[in-house]
């Protein structure tokens, strides 16, 4: 549980980087069908190794992939489609692919001499909701299951929540931070089942109320309040996130997306 914390921690931390999973919606694209709609979400691999973000752009779809291949470096893939209304599908994907690997300093930079454009793919949604994507140049095709739109970091003045998707458990793993005044925090460690009829996680766990030193250290002797919460996060039309809780935390508040690298929304790969 530290090491999740502190990935969420970093997370939280990390802001304009890279990924915007549950963007607004923009009024210059058209509306999506519902069999469009079906593709918009977080997809990922059952080995965890794998994640693909598809969203709308233009008249079609923005497709970012990342594949890890080492503790410290991925290949990633962005693409441009316009959806098939004949299969259902999004066919002709067309983009580019590179490799990367993550910096001390928590960046990613391409390997140099590894980067290719004029990859093809295509998505294809199947009667069990799962997604197939077939790489056309490497003939290899990748099975992944909808996640939805949550991972990623959002705020709201004093307050972050930071999502990300734990493959060895298959929920998310869920960190709110809110600062009371300049020396507490409250401090939420939370576990969100994803429902994909409703598109909603439903979550539960603990919050604690953290008192800090003039240092930056936890004051050990200071009371320590704490409490179990229960509730939903959702998305209401204009894309902003919504935070139902038992305790009324986020009751009225719409908190928006930030952005982070897209190789750091997931763990436990």
């Amino acid at each position: 549980m530290k090491k999740v914390i502190a990935i969420l921690t970093a997370l939280v931390l990390a802001l304009g980087l890279g990924c915007t999973f549950a963007m607004a919606e923009d009024d210059s694209v058209p509306p999506s069908t519902p069999e469009m709609k079906a593709y918009e979400s977080a997809w990922i691999s059952e080995d965890g190794q794998t994640l693909v973000w598809i969203g709308r752009q233009d008249e079609g779809f923005q497709i970012e992939a990342v594949q890890m291949t080492g503790e410290n470096t991925f290949t990633s893939w962005e693409y441009l489609s316009m959806f098939d209304e004949e299969t259902k599908s999004i066919k002709d994907a067309q983009g580019i692919k590179g490799d990367y690997k993550v910096t001390e300093e928590g960046k990613d930079e391409l390997i140099e001499g590894s980067s290719a454009d004029d990859v093809k793919a295509s998505f294809t949604l199947g009667e069990d909701g799962k997604l197939t994507w077939k790489d056309e140049q490497a003939g290899k095709e990748t099975v992944l299951e909808k996640i939805g739109n949550f991972i990623g970091s959002y705020t709201f003045d004093r307050a972050s929540i930071a999502f990300v998707w734990d493959t060895h458990e298959n929920h998310y793993d869920v960190l709110v931070t809110w600062a009371e005044n300049v020396s507490q925090l409250w401090e939420y460690q939370l576990v969100g089942e994803y429902d994909p009829k409703t598109e909603t996680v439903n979550f539960k766990g603990l919050k604690q109320l953290l008192t800090y030193k003039d240092d930056g250290e936890i004051d050990t002797s200071a009371k320590v309040e704490e409490g179990e919460l229960e509730g939903t996060f959702s998305f209401n039309e204009n894309g902003g996130l919504v935070w139902k809780s038992s305790d009324g935390s986020g009751d009225g508040i719409v908190f928006e997306n930030d952005l982070i690298p897209l190789w750091g929304c997931i763990i436990g790969v």
